[in-house]
């Protein structure tokens, strides 16, 4: 896990004050797959995109139980400007797992048995 932002050249796990933050495998493997898509477009919109996954894990950690829930007892945060959702559940009061960074035109179910998982 690491702690921080998220940045162009980092890697993708958080550790925030208020709730732990940890992405699933998979979820990692969707945003480098998504960074690089955007990266090969143009510095700013892989940094765009960043950055709104960087506002979405504030949001989620800073308050996990204001987003709606979704399917399987989970959460999902829509990106602002970006077509993407963090799916995400949580365990405690202080543990936020993020299950899926998904494209939302992708099957909104595709990422149901990483819920099993756990």
């Amino acid at each position: 896990m690491f702690p921080g932002k998220i940045s162009a050249r980092g890697s993708c796990t958080v550790a925030v004050a208020r709730s732990r933050l940890i992405f699933h495998p998979e979820a990692a493997r969707e945003v480098e797959e998504a960074r690089d898509w955007y990266r090969e477009r143009s510095l700013s919109a892989e940094e765009g995109f960043l950055a709104d996954l960087n506002h979405a894990v504030e949001q989620v950690t800073a308050a996990p139980l204001r987003w709606p829930r979704f399917k399987a007892n989970t959460r999902r945060y829509v990106f602002r400007r970006y077509p993407y959702s963090l799916i995400y559940r949580i365990y405690g009061e202080t543990l936020v797992r993020v299950l899926a960074v998904a494209h939302d035109s992708r099957r909104s179910t595709y990422w149901l048995s990483r819920a099993k998982d756990h």
